[in-house]
Order: C-alpha cells, then structure tokens, then sequence
C-alpha cells in the first residue's frame, strides 16, 4: 500500500519511489524557533497545540517542521566561545536536533529525524511529515537558513517562520 493516505495504489512495493500522487501534494516547510519551543521553560503547551494545528492541516501536504536551538543552543555555545566556532555550531547544531526529537514525541514520529541531510534527502522521498533540526552538512548556519536550503530542495511553495525573537542568531 502506499505511504499516501486515501492513496489506494500500490507502486511502494514495486518501486523506490512513492506514487505518482506524492508528487501532486503541496510542500510546506515550517521553521519552529527554538525559543517558541522553551522560552526559559519547555513550552509544553504550546507544543501541544502546535501539533495540534499542524495534524490540522497536514491532509495531502508534504510538511518538514525544522527546529531551532534557542536560548539553549545560544547558552551552550557562549560557554565555549573559547574552544572556536566549529565547537560552537557543533553544540547548537545538536541543540537543535534536541528540540526535533522533543517535537518528534508530540507527534509520535521520533523514528523519523533525520540527523544528516542525506538522511533528509531519503525521508524526502517517502514520507510526507518530517521533524528535523539542523545539520553537520549547515555549519555556520542557522536553522532558519536550513530551513530555507530544505524549502529550495524540496520546491516547497510555503515556508513557515513560527518565531518569538526580532532577529537572527
């Protein structure tokens, strides 16, 4: 059966591909700022009914939710700004893959964060609802940026920016 829902073909099994009707569902790319997520404290709530939403309208969409690391990744990278900023972007980079998985339970998905943009690139093929945060391959980058370099990749007509703060990091 196809990974589609409502889609009654069933090519999955015979190819690598999903059906043709994959392809005709509108891409969304949501940036899910990482200071949304825990503002000082995890903002459980609103986690919820950001789930909530988003399963709302998720019917025939192809949605990649990319999180960011917030005050947390910006406390942790202060606190090696001596080490350089390849440490540095290490540690928001992992900040943000921390939020992802967090997200990822409130959807029951926690199987599907990809950690590279290889592993990105494969989901992409095969599933229509993906929770990541940044990637090793995005040095340097915020997860906005990444967010944009996934929205470009996947020809994405709407992006997202769900965000508390006046500027980037």
């Amino acid at each position: 059966m196809c990974m589609i829902r409502g889609c009654s073909q069933w090519t999955r099994y015979f190819y690598k591909r999903p059906c043709s009707s994959f392809y005709s569902v509108e891409k969304v790319v949501i940036s899910l700022g990482g200071s949304v997520v825990n503002p000082g404290t995890l903002n459980v709530q609103f986690l919820r009914a950001f789930c909530a939403v988003v399963r709302r309208h998720a019917k025939k969409k192809q949605i990649v939710v990319v999180t960011g690391g917030g005050t947390t990744a910006r406390e942790y990278m202060a606190a090696v700004e001596d080490k350089g900023s390849y440490a540095q972007s290490i540690l928001g980079i992992e900040c943000t893959q921390l939020h992802a998985l967090l997200v990822s339970y409130f959807f029951g998905k926690r199987e599907q964060v990809p950690r590279t943009m290889g592993e990105l690139r494969k989901l992409l093929r095969t599933s229509t609802f993906i929770i990541c945060g940044g990637f090793p391959e995005s040095l340097g980058t915020t997860s906005d940026g990444t967010a944009a370099e996934i929205a470009k990749l996947m020809g994405a007509r709407r992006f997202i920016n769900v965000t508390n703060v006046k500027g980037l990091y």
